[in-house]
């Protein structure tokens, strides 16, 4: 416990150095001093306030939601799935985020912003359908990840294609868009992601012993009063809606 409590500790001082460096870095000429003034509500000038505060700030929070988030989906589907492998990219749950973005942006166009998310989790949603159903058909969890690559490519094919026919200013701007970028985030985002990942994590506190029980096998799990189905397709869902936000 004591070695696990001293590496804790120092991930999360590493975290919060990171934070504060990601603060420092930028075009804009705002020296570290100056960071630290406006941090402490003392900026010098108001051209530093508005690069820390609505600039920066934003985005590293945004970072940190964000690979909190994927890292914490990523746990949740190798517990899930008993495989040291699995992570949202090769469960087809973001090629599936992307897919629904991807239709949203291109048949809405510039009226998309309150769409877009929902568009990502149900194209999430549908990717995560798919892979249980082709595990159900299979009759072994063992073989989740594998339609988990399958779908994540099948998809991201389909992608492509829309892509491919679509009207070239749209389709610039979401092959722009599916290439990720911090530039155009601002608080809003962080408290959407925020939300979701509490709601995540508070619920993988209360369910962290059933959770722990899925490593044993189903039928282990079973035998101690876990419905395994069912907090399997939570996990899933849960890892869907999280990670489609986060896209």
């Amino acid at each position: 416990m004591h070695k696990i409590a001293i590496t804790l500790l120092l991930l999360l001082l590493f975290t919060v150095f990171s934070a504060i460096t990601g603060l420092s870095f930028g075009p804009a000429a705002v020296s570290n001093s100056q960071v630290f003034e406006c941090l402490l509500g003392h900026c010098p000038d108001k051209i530093g306030d508005m690069v820390v505060w609505q600039v920066r700030v934003p985005r590293v929070l945004v970072a940190l939601v964000a690979g909190m988030g994927l890292a914490i989906a990523g746990a949740i589907l190798q517990n899930t799935t008993r495989n040291p492998l699995a992570d949202p990219y090769l469960f087809g749950i973001v090629s599936g985020a992307g897919l629904g973005a991807t239709i949203a942006n291109l048949s809405l166009g510039d009226n998309v912003n309150i769409a877009l998310p929902l568009a990502a989790f149900l194209g999430a949603l549908f990717a995560i359908t798919i892979v249980v159903l082709v595990a159900k058909i299979l009759q072994r969890i063992e073989q989740l990840l594998l339609a988990g690559v399958a779908v994540s490519f099948m998809l991201a094919s389909v992608t492509q294609f829309i892509l491919y026919f679509g009207e070239p200013f749209a389709t610039n701007r979401v092959i722009f868009w599916l290439m990720g970028s911090l530039s155009r985030v601002d608080m809003s985002n962080f408290y959407v992601i925020g939300s979701v990942l509490l709601v995540t994590i508070l619920t993988i506190i209360a369910l962290h012993r059933q959770i722990d029980a899925l490593l044993l096998g189903d039928e282990s799990a079973a035998s101690l009063g876990v419905n395994v189905e069912k907090l399997r397709l939570l996990m899933l869902g849960l890892c869907a809606a999280l990670t489609a936000t986060i896209v």
